[in-house]
């Protein structure tokens, strides 16, 4: 293990060395990691910076008056909802489970919400109103209003019924009223 740790320090080491760029009497650039013996006309030290990560950007041609955005938020929605179809539909009603999940998921919602508001991503306002939603959503729920549900609103406990919910997905999908 140490020969190998000493072999990867040595095999690294010209990484670290200097680059440099001369042109010499005929015109010819070179590059080199030892200086030029002669004189030459321009001499340039390169030092080689930190690796970066590399971006890759991809540009999509526009289509035909359709804005990306839109497509994108349709494609979400109709993945969202067959994501949720396939996941919940075969759920069974644990209003226990329900109710857990629902106060954890809100929980996270709270957390998530205060930290961007101390990294200055939204502001007091919009904390309020979150945590405000949040509180009144947990409220609103509990094991006994979960096995009173019916229709729409049971089928939103049935959604939370499973570890693997969200409160918004369910709530998008089922809107309890």
């Amino acid at each position: 293990m140490r020969s190998l740790v000493i072999l990867l320090i040595l095999v690294s080491c010209p990484a670290w060395s200097t680059i440099y760029k001369w042109v010499d009497e005929q015109g010819q650039v070179h590059y080199s990691e030892l200086a030029p013996l002669e004189g030459s006309r321009d001499l340039q030290e390169f030092v080689p910076e930190k690796p970066r990560s590399a971006t890759v950007v991809t540009r999509l041609p526009p289509d035909r008056g359709v804005n990306l955005s839109e497509q994108a938020e349709q494609l979400a929605q109709e993945l969202d909802s067959s994501i949720i179809d396939m996941a919940y539909n075969n759920q069974p009603l644990d209003c226990n489970r329900a109710d857990g999940n629902i106060t954890s998921s809100l929980a996270m919602l709270k957390r998530m919400a205060q930290k961007k508001y101390k990294n200055g991503d939204i502001t007091e306002v919009q904390l309020v109103k979150v945590q405000h939603l949040a509180r009144q959503l947990n409220q609103q729920s509990s094991p006994s209003q979960c096995r009173k549900a019916v229709t729409n609103e049971k089928a939103f406990y049935k959604c939370m019924s499973s570890d693997h919910s969200h409160v918004f997905a369910c709530l998008n999908k089922y809107r309890p009223r």
